[in-house]
């Protein structure tokens, strides 16, 4: 079943059009974002003339340094914790637990390392065919036409076909056509925006207080997918929001 208009939404007075349109239900979430944020092409988004090009594979692989002095700093401070640990007592479970941390970390930093591209295997099954499908996002994220949006943390880059983010430890590049559902959700740490994928990922993109045109502007550029929190989505297998997102931009397409 397809999810219902929110009542909220019908009285939207400054959300653009194809926020709503084909959606189903728009989260009130979204709605506040809509009526509150700075519209879609206005300061908080900008032409890629005044963005460095970008080069996906470093930055995957400076992420993927980081994570290795991340780990190595872990498993530091849990041998410190473990020797302390000896004389106090309890404090050597808490030792061990971050040493074993540290290590499992430092083992995935190592393979990242070797392979940038691992993380990103929604894109291809290999590395080399990762890193060709990289360079083409890269060049059409080259041209002009394409939109960065700036957050707290991190920067969002929409072209034509693709959708890219990423801050200092999150690297997110899929098609547009891939994000099924889109959706604030609230941790402990904060407010995320959740983008669920068509690989059957969920990827987090974190935001602050500030980063209200976040998710208003990615429900903008993503007419097609599931926007707000649904449980009924969330209970739903993958192939089902695959069908209704492909039954949405058939719509649209057709429209």
């Amino acid at each position: 079943n397809a999810t219902p208009i929110c009542p909220d939404v019908a009285n939207m007075r400054h959300a653009p059009p194809r926020a709503v349109h084909a959606r189903g239900c728009l989260a009130p979430q979204f709605a506040r974002d809509a009526m509150n944020a700075t519209p879609y092409g206005s300061p908080y988004s900008q032409t890629q003339a005044s963005t460095p090009a970008l080069d996906l594979h470093a930055i995957a692989k400076t992420q993927a340094w980081r994570q290795l002095w991340v780990s190595i700093a872990l498993s530091v401070g849990g041998v410190v914790l473990s020797v302390l640990g000896l004389a106090v007592g309890f404090i050597v479970f808490f030792g061990l637990a971050l040493v074993i941390a540290g290590i499992v970390s430092f083992l995935g930093a190592l393979a990242s390392i070797t392979d940038p591209t691992r993380g990103l295997a929604n894109l291809a099954p290999n590395e080399v065919m990762r890193r060709q499908v990289l360079r083409m996002v890269e060049a059409e994220l080259a041209i002009a036409s394409t939109v960065t949006m700036r957050t707290t943390k991190g920067l969002t880059v929409m072209g034509p076909s693709w959708l890219v983010y990423h801050d200092d430890s999150t690297l997110l590049v899929t098609r547009r056509e891939d994000v099924l559902w889109v959706y604030v959700a609230k941790k402990k740490s904060g407010q995320v925006v959740k983008l669920h994928l068509r690989a059957g990922t969920v990827v987090e993109l974190p935001m602050s207080a500030a980063d209200g045109h976040l998710p208003h502007n990615l429900v903008n550029a993503l007419p097609h997918a599931i926007a707000g929190y649904d449980a009924r989505w969330l209970a739903a297998p993958l192939p089902v929001l695959a069908q209704e997102v492909d039954r949405r931009r058939y719509t649209m397409s057709a429209a």
